[in-house]
């Protein structure tokens, strides 16, 4: 084999295995700067050149951003930062698609920026693109004059395919998380229509949702007054002044256009924007967007979102979005106003009392939706439930949850999932003390009782955090040790304001996900009404409990009110027979004890008849002398026939 071929073979060695490392971390990560790194190394190492750089699109801004860059004059390519496509060579490849390879870069015709780069003389330039999207561009440069083969052009183009294919699934792969944070922003959306009905909070809320939803410095909310035909700027939380009370006539303005037209605006630079209203004359608006509020086919509003930076502009995917959003929020200003206005009629009113109930029984579902765990009712199985639904299916691996003894003011009764029955006694073993005893409310430095003040999930890397004062901090330490746990994140349960408990997720991972955080939140939410539910139902059984005793002492106190009137009846009697009988019964055995006495020579019949009389005379006494002094002698004959006891 000759000395050209083995060179040759060599080449194509180090370009296959070059390659193959760029194949291998775009296949392996996610993280762009990661695989961008790995590609530029390899490129310098191949072409031999002085620098190797990539430059992405900023779609949102129509200009150059930086992703990489490597080589000894990477403060030169510095200077393409944040220049538009128009402006560069660069720019030119992104927006035809094409390659493109200069040999005399200073001398190039087209005179843009990078001919003004005297340290550079070779520049050859490659789009990232896949299908037909355009995302970038790969380049490579050299100081010194030197050949470009056509070679060369293929094996950059086979490079710059793999970065493209990294910068696509890192689009692909943002798309997703944005997605994600749109479907958890219209989530919340509609907990706020369960969880509020104050008409300013549901209003505000939705100015703050769609700032966050929308990445944006300011929003506002206009809403529609029929009697005066006009918009009144209602909320807004624009950082650099208050509008509050603004009010637009419908035509007037971005606000009056869109509640005009019922169709979203967007201006690039509101400033300069020939329809913008007189009131808005000199403020530092820039982009602008707004959208219409519909509730049953009619403009109810509009939602605006502001900038004041020159290089933000909204796509149209960002108008889509906010349409959405806007959906979810006329239903809540709706409800809300619903609410207000049931509240303030006459409430003997039948047409009133439907309404209020039928918008009672949709916040009754919506809430319905977000407290499926709610199905039992025993506080302790409700608790069981729940760290267990933490540790099924939101991916912790330890769960706790502690709950409010509002009679005791302790947080306490803590029920644990994923820890085996052995380790939960060696961890209280090295406690010293139960788990699931009380932590007073007033330990400011707990994390739970501090997530409680604050209403925000909390996250720490010291378990004594969560277990302090109740737990000293080296038995802390060695529990956590045990677990091997890294990260602690403590979310409270607060329903109706109130708080009546604490959520806490584990992970043995030293840092937890945003993705995780916003699950805990959320999960939360649905946690703490099943928990007011439990709690609420204990109450009733205990109440109940309260009210059978009560009951019970009221019955038995009759039966003795009952049982004293019929003595004292009975006693009553007692005395008027006796008095009754004895009176002719002295009489009676009196004569006949005496006619035994005095008379000697009676006939042995008639004494014994007298005998008679007098035993029988005595039994009546002794009988009467028993009805004086008789007690609760009845027996029950013949079913429920009570009688006197005479025996």
């Amino acid at each position: 084999m000759t000395e050209t071929k083995v060179v040759s073979l060599e080449r194509r060695n180090r370009e296959l295995a070059a390659l193959n490392a760029i194949a291998t971390a775009v296949g392996q990560s996610l993280e762009l700067s990661q695989v961008l790194e790995t590609a530029l190394e390899q490129i310098l190492e191949l072409f031999n050149v002085d620098v190797a750089f990539v430059l992405l699109t900023d779609e949102r801004a129509g200009r150059l951003r930086l992703g990489a860059v490597r080589g000894s004059c990477s403060h030169t390519i510095h200077g393409l930062d944040g220049l538009t496509l128009e402006e560069s060579l660069c720019g030119q490849v992104i927006l035809t698609g094409q390659p493109l390879v200069v040999r005399d870069v200073t001398h190039d015709p087209r005179g843009l920026v990078e001919t003004q780069w005297a340290d550079l003389s070779l520049l050859a330039l490659m789009p990232l693109k896949v299908r037909e999207r355009v995302s970038g561009a790969m380049g490579v440069g050299s100081c010194q004059p030197r050949e470009f083969t056509a070679e060369d052009k293929h094996l950059l183009q086979a490079l710059s395919c793999q970065i493209s294919i990294a910068v696509e699934n890192l689009r692909l792969y943002q798309e997703t998380q944005r997605r994600l944070q749109e479907m958890i922003a219209l989530h919340e959306t509609s907990l706020d229509i369960t969880a509020e009905l104050d008409f300013q909070e549901v209003l505000r809320a939705i100015v703050d949702r769609a700032n966050r939803l929308l990445r944006a410095k300011g929003g506002a909310v206009y809403l529609y007054d029929p009697a005066r035909h006009e918009l009144v700027l209602t909320v807004n939380t624009i950082p650099w002044k208050d509008y509050t009370g603004i009010t637009l006539k419908l035509g007037e303005g971005l606000a009056g256009k869109v509640a005009l037209t019922g169709e979203p605006i967007v201006v690039s630079n509101y400033s300069q924007w020939e329809g913008r209203s007189p009131q808005f004359e000199g403020e530092p608006f820039t982009a602008n967007m707004a959208v219409p509020l519909k509730w049953q086919g009619r403009v109810i509003g509009t939602i605006n979102i502001v900038e004041d930076a020159e290089e933000r502009i909204f796509t149209q995917e960002d108008v889509a979005l906010l349409s959405s959003f806007a959906e979810q929020a006329a239903i809540a200003i709706a409800n809300a106003r619903l609410y207000e206005e049931a509240r303030r009629s006459a409430a003997d009113l039948q047409a009133a009392n439907e309404e209020l109930e039928r918008i009672n029984k949709q916040l009754v579902a919506m809430s319905q939706v977000n407290t499926v765990i709610g199905s039992a009712l025993d506080v302790q199985a409700v608790q069981q439930r729940i760290v267990e639904e933490m540790v099924k299916n939101l991916g912790f691996d330890y769960a706790m949850i502690t709950v409010v003894d509002a009679k005791e003011r302790t947080l306490g009764r803590a029920v644990y999932a994923g820890v085996q029955n052995s380790i939960l006694r060696q961890m209280e073993l090295l406690a010293g003390v139960p788990l699931a005893s009380g932590i007073s409310l007033d330990a400011t430095q707990n994390l739970a009782l501090k997530a409680s003040r604050t209403g925000q999930a909390e996250t720490t890397h010291d378990l004594y955090d969560l277990l302090r004062p109740l737990v000293q901090q080296e038995a802390a330490a060695a529990i956590q040790e045990l677990l091997g746990v890294q990260t602690i994140a403590v979310a409270p349960l607060i329903t109706k304001a109130k708080f009546v408990g604490a959520l806490a997720g584990m992970t043995t991972q030293p840092q937890m996900s945003g993705e995780l955080l916003t699950a805990l939140r959320l999960f939360s939410g649905q946690a703490a009404v099943a928990i007011a539910n439990a709690n609420l139902f204990e109450d009733v059984i205990q109440l109940a409990e309260q009210i059978e005793r009560q009951n019970k002492e009221l019955l038995e106190t009759r039966d003795r009110l009952v049982k004293a009137e019929r003595l004292a009846a009975i006693g009553q009697i007692g005395l008027s027979i006796r008095h009754e009988i004895n009176n002719p019964l002295t009489s009676i055995l009196g004569l006949a004890q005496w006619l035994l006495e005095q008379e000697p020579d009676l006939s042995e019949s008639v004494r014994n008849d007298l005998k008679t009389i007098e035993e029988m005379a005595l039994r009546i006494r002794d009988i009467v002398q028993k009805l004086e002094t008789v007690e609760d002698r009845t027996t029950t004959y013949l079913g429920d026939t009570r009688m006197i006891d005479l025996r």
